[in-house]
């Protein structure tokens, strides 16, 4: 890794320690992810080159860095400390800090502006860091604003045998896409390349970074190369005088074909009041089964039935309606007989609705069909139906 063994007393400085605890922060989310037990990975890297600092944290997946500006100019050095360490000292930590070399090797010595010392050991030079090139890119081809990146976040799978859900995919003519096999979520996005699948685990600490700032979110693809062998998902937001980097390896499959779930026309319309849904829906879940005979935990059955301008919410496990909603009913080409009840997911119902303070618009033909949930921002969600017995 070619850590630097100079004896300088001052490594750098910065003037908000703030700006180190919320890489911390970072690290130590993207390191529980890790599913390896290398020891190397519970350290956070420092590299000081001038007047730029540059730490990086990895789980061999995701490889995140900040940059930020040092005080002054500095001498070449790159060693390692331990994220537990780090967020123990740096949580509530205000103004500047002084990063030098202790008495010992491989000792750090932190000195805050209110002349609090603290002493870190460093790891020894011989542990090597997992190397990454680095690089940055312009283009991006993907763009959203960063609200809309959670509602299409809920959707995404965790499935090891399927890959090709566990992520957000650009699909043309639709937006940004995510699919867990039970449910799809899409959000409108500036697009220019489509078919590549970004993983959960770079969305999902996007996001979170994402938090920090008040940028849109734009991420792209970097192409296998001569010195990448796979294609990489790339975002990178600048804050202030920090600049935030997020690198991973793309998902190497083909995204499920979106448009045999999500259905061409609706026969039944009915415009909801969001907020309204949501409450009614909470209310009804808490009725729901949890388990099944065998003692297995099961999905949240709640069924829905209309009746002249009414629709009922019925847990399944009282054959009783224990909340209804009136709505207004829109566009009903076919009216549903007394009989039809149509059963679906109560927390994916709800995730659907979440942070929609206006109307929405159920979508549903067949008891067996998908159910489209429109939403007033242009998103929508597609709820695959659950069996009734």
């Amino acid at each position: 890794m070619g850590r630097s063994k100079k004896r300088k007393k001052i490594i750098f400085s910065v003037t908000d320690a703030n700006d180190i605890f919320q890489f911390v922060k970072e690290a130590k989310f993207v390191v529980k992810g890790s599913l390896t037990n290398l020891p190397v990975l519970d350290y956070i890297r420092f590299i000081v080159d001038g007047n730029k600092l540059r730490l990086i944290a990895s789980n061999l997946d995701l490889f995140l860095t900040m940059e930020l500006q040092c005080e002054e100019e500095n001498d070449q050095s790159d060693f390692l400390l331990l994220i537990s360490d780090l967020y123990k000292i740096f949580g509530g930590m205000k103004g500047g800090v002084v990063f030098a070399r202790g008495l010992e090797d491989y000792q750090i010595n932190l000195l805050f502006d209110k002349e609090k010392h603290t002493l870190l050991r460093g790891a020894n030079p011989d542990l090597e860091y997992p190397d990454f090139n680095f690089f940055s890119m312009e283009e991006r081809s993907v763009t959203l604003p960063k609200d809309n990146l959670w509602f299409v976040q809920q959707a995404m799978g965790d499935n090891e045998m399927r890959n090709n859900m566990n992520g957000l995919c650009p699909v043309e003519g639709y937006g940004l896409v995510s699919i867990d096999g039970h449910r799809l979520h899409v959000v409108e996005a500036e697009m220019t390349e489509y078919g590549k699948i970004y993983p959960a685990s770079f969305v999902n600490e996007m996001a979170r970074i994402a938090k920090l700032t008040k940028h849109q979110i734009s991420f792209t693809c970097r192409k296998a190369d001569k010195i990448r062998n796979s294609d990489t998902a790339y975002f990178s937001v600048v804050d202030h005088k920090t600049v935030w980097s997020l690198y991973s390896r793309m998902i190497d499959s083909t995204f499920p074909e979106v448009d045999r779930v999500i259905p061409k026309n609706s026969d039944i319309k009915i415009s909801l009041d969001a907020k309204e849904a949501t409450r009614i829906l909470s209310r009804v879940k808490k009725f729901c089964c949890k388990r099944d005979k065998d003692g297995d935990r099961i999905a949240p059955l709640v069924k829905m039935k209309i009746e002249l301008s009414n629709m009922f919410f019925i847990a399944n496990r009282l054959d009783e309606i224990v909340s209804e909603l009136e709505m207004d009913i829109e566009n009903l080409s076919t009216v549903p007989d007394s009989n039809f009840v149509i059963g679906a997911n109560a927390d994916y119902m709800i995730d659907a609705l979440k942070k929609e303070t206006g109307k929405v618009t159920f979508g549903m033909n067949e008891n067996l069909d998908p159910i489209k949930i429109d939403r007033s921002d242009g998103s929508y969600a597609i709820v695959m139906p659950m069996r009734i017995k």
